[in-house]
Formats: structure tokens, C-alpha cells, sequence
């Protein structure tokens, strides 16, 4: 049966392994802000009428997240939640490993560190990543390097993307990058991305290859 990765760990895959290419990368931290679509109509459905019950003081849904997440943040779902948000979280770094170790361009990449974290939005996934280099080569150069069919990097002239405007866009939206004012070779990025349209367009390349 072929398995299409998880898209946040696609997402993941082009950012790093295009970094790794022009700037060997020594490791990385990266939060993970999924949306309510990941678990798809339901999961829509359910951070829509939590925010109209909350605004008409009514009980909240609790089937796909069995706690609050309209106007809040969720590092674990309750007790009662079909599938743990740990879960996720797992199955997005056993897809990231698997992507990171294909071969091509960028291979070798290490693994980052990641934390999944429910985000009270519908649609579209945002990460915010820190990534120390072997070599930091510069706001300028990284911006540069990262550019490609598939990442549109927005220097610090433009506003940086987000989910919300990057609904229906292809590949990943990369800006807002900074370096780390306690870290010399070390810079944060912020990633954005369409799951539903990052998911249909997954390379063939990574179709097939996961568990």
C-alpha cells in the first residue's frame, strides 16, 4: 500500500534538506503549529462550534480533541481523543527521519528536535524552527540558498507569510529570518504551509517509502 508522508514532515524535509545543501547544518529545534484541518472535516467542524458555543456560553464539542482548543493552544488532547496528539507527533519525526535519509540533494541533514502543538486554526501549518550552523553564512545568503521552485523565501523588505495567506499555494513560504542574538551561528526561521495542497503535491520521489 503506498503511504504519501505526513505533510508537516514534508514541509520539513524541503526546508532542511535545501539548507543542508549550501550550509552544512549542525542541528535544529523546531515547533510545529498544526491546524484543526490535519484531522480533517471533523476536526473543522469541531474548532468551528467550540468558538460559537463558547461566544453563547454552550457547551464546547469535545469529540476529535476532548479539551478546548478555539482561542487556545494545545500541547496534549484529552483523555477521550481518538488519536493522542503525541501520536502525531511521532508519526511526523518517523516520516521527517525517512525523508531527511533519501537520497539527493540535502541528504545528511540531522534530525531536528521537534514539538507538535495543536494551534486553534482551521487551515494551514506554521513552524517556527532555530537552526545553528556549522558556519553561519548570513541573514543575505541563507535567504538566497533557500529560494527554489518549491520555497518561496520573502526577505525582510516584505511582510513574512502565513498560513492564512498561503492557502492554496504550492510547496512552503519561508521569511522572518533572524539571527539568534545569543548565538552566533545559529538563526530562526518561520515556515508556512498549505497541508492539503502540500499533501496532493507530494513528490513521487516520496510516495511509497513510509510505514
Amino acid at each position: 500500500m503506498q503511504v504519501i508522508a505526513h505533510p508537516a514532515a514534508i514541509a520539513l524535509a524541503l526546508f532542511l534538506r535545501r539548507l543542508q545543501t549550501h550550509d552544512p547544518i549542525r542541528r535544529s529545534v523546531i515547533q510545529i503549529f498544526a491546524p484543526a484541518s490535519e484531522h480533517g472535516m471533523p476536526g473543522v467542524e469541531e474548532l468551528q462550534q467550540q468558538t460559537i458555543s463558547l461566544l453563547s456560553f454552550k457547551p464546547l464539542p469535545r469529540a476529535i480533541f476532548d479539551m478546548q482548543l478555539s482561542f487556545n493552544l494545545l500541547a496534549q488532547f484529552g483523555e477521550e481523543a481518538p488519536v493522542a496528539l503525541e501520536e502525531s507527533e511521532l508519526r511526523v519525526e518517523h516520516h521527517l527521519a525517512t525523508l531527511l535519509d533519501l537520497p539527493g540533494e540535502g541528504s545528511g541533514a540531522p534530525m531536528p528536535s521537534l514539538r507538535l502543538v495543536q494551534a486553534p486554526v482551521f487551515h494551514g501549518y506554521s513552524f517556527s524552527a532555530w537552526v545553528e550552523f556549522d558556519g553561519n553564512p548570513g541573514v543575505e545568503a541563507l535567504e538566497s540558498g533557500l529560494a527554489t521552485g518549491s520555497i518561496e523565501v520573502r526577505g525582510s523588505e516584505f511582510e513574512p507569510p502565513n498560513n492564512v495567506g498561503y492557502a492554496g499555494q504550492s510547496g512552503i513560504g519561508v521569511g522572518a529570518i533572524a539571527l539568534d542574538r545569543n548565538n552566533p551561528e545559529a538563526c530562526w526561521f518561520w515556515l508556512v504551509a498549505d497541508n492539503l495542497r502540500l499533501t496532493a503535491e507530494t513528490p513521487s520521489l516520496w510516495r511509497g517509502k513510509l510505514t
